[in-house]
């Protein structure tokens, strides 16, 4: 009851219909949720493979399309979740602007400082709700240590460290399209700025690279991070741990004040599940399956999209934030390209 309230909230009688743009996993737990929110009509998906498109339309009783140009030309459409790899944010944000709906795009707003820019340029004075998935921020976890922080409870904060690993399968995936340290790291660096509320400063960052070494990617970074407040931060992502491990993600974060700490450990889920045939740790933070839908942080995020459509407010996570991060990345590629200490760019 309680979400269906707050979902009905504001002057709006008709349903919102919402489409989804991207079929990998995050797109398919964007569409699942919006498919089971009261007031809410999932109208259509779009992959670029045909197959997939017609699979998951035809799975979730909507409409699928191949090219996102033609979904967005739909007068009827209100809102968008963009959910594909990041160096392809660009061109359909674009048409979403100029189509006048609400977005939700992925995180980062995209993959470059020259992009995230142009992106800025485009939602200058813009009149629909616009949003950057930082999933994060909607995780209990994290969110419980930024009210520890505003509360006072730590007391100034001195110091954080954050590491985010996962196995190699994901590499090889996301390898292709970005480095870990823009497509994963980027979590944690907007982590950083939100404790801090304070501009990142001054980056200094090494890698390896051995495993990826053919596709052009590294296996793992390192980068700390002085900012304004005198804060320092210390980040590690790498995403070539073995294809055995059996969980799918090991994030850990430290945060040190004057009065007092917390930890985050969040390896396995909290669950394991054993067997004769293999050992697994289903997730139970980000987009959990829970019967026919889907929990979690990015169920809180799309309510959260949602309730600021209706609501007419802007989504907490604008592109003024996600450039931010993205300043952040970019300072890291900079000192791993000249192997000294850069300061970031403002």
């Amino acid at each position: 009851m309680a979400m269906e309230a707050s979902i009905r909230q504001g002057p709006r009688a008709a349903p919102l219909r919402v489409a989804v743009i991207g079929m990998g996993r995050a797109g398919l737990k964007h569409a699942l949720v919006y498919s089971r929110l009261p007031y809410v009509e999932l109208v259509a998906v779009c992959d670029l493979n045909r197959k997939t498109a017609d699979g998951w339309a035809q799975r979730l009783a909507v409409e699928g399309y191949t090219d996102p140009d033609r979904l967005l030309d739909r007068d009827d459409i209100d809102a968008v979740s963009i959910v594909i790899p990041d160096h392809m944010h660009l061109a359909p944000l674009t048409k979403a602007v100029a189509m006048k709906k609400h977005i939700l795009i992925e995180k980062p707003i995209t993959s470059t400082i020259e992009d995230a820019l142009r992106a800025r340029e485009l939602l200058t004075g813009y009149d629909r709700v616009f949003g950057v998935a930082h999933l994060l921020r909607f995780d209990a976890r994290f969110a419980a240590a930024k009210r520890a922080i505003a509360d006072g409870e730590l007391g100034e904060i001195l110091g954080m460290s954050f590491r985010r690993n996962s196995a190699v399968t994901g590499g090889r995936h996301y390898g292709r399209f970005a480095d870990v340290h823009v497509h994963v790291m980027v979590h944690d660096i907007d982590l950083a700025q939100w404790y801090t509320g304070s501009r990142a400063m001054s980056v200094y960052a090494r890698s390896r690279s051995l495993t990826l070494r053919d596709i052009g990617a590294q296996d793992i970074v390192f980068a700390t991070v002085e900012y304004e407040t005198g804060v320092l931060a210390g980040f590690e992502a790498c995403w070539t741990l073995p294809r055995t491990v059996p969980f799918e993600l090991h994030d850990t974060a430290e945060i040190i004040g004057t009065e007092g700490v917390v930890y985050i450990d969040s390896c396995a889920h909290g669950i394991s599940i054993i067997g004769e045939r293999r050992v697994s740790s289903p997730d139970s933070r980000h987009w959990p399956e829970i019967g026919a839908g889907v929990g979690g942080a990015v169920q809180q995020e799309i309510l959260e999209f949602v309730r600021c459509i209706i609501a007419g407010r802007p989504f907490p996570i604008g592109v003024e934030e996600s450039l931010a991060s993205i300043r952040v990345s970019d300072a890291i590629t900079r000192s791993l390209r000249t192997r000294k200490e850069v300061d970031v760019a403002w």
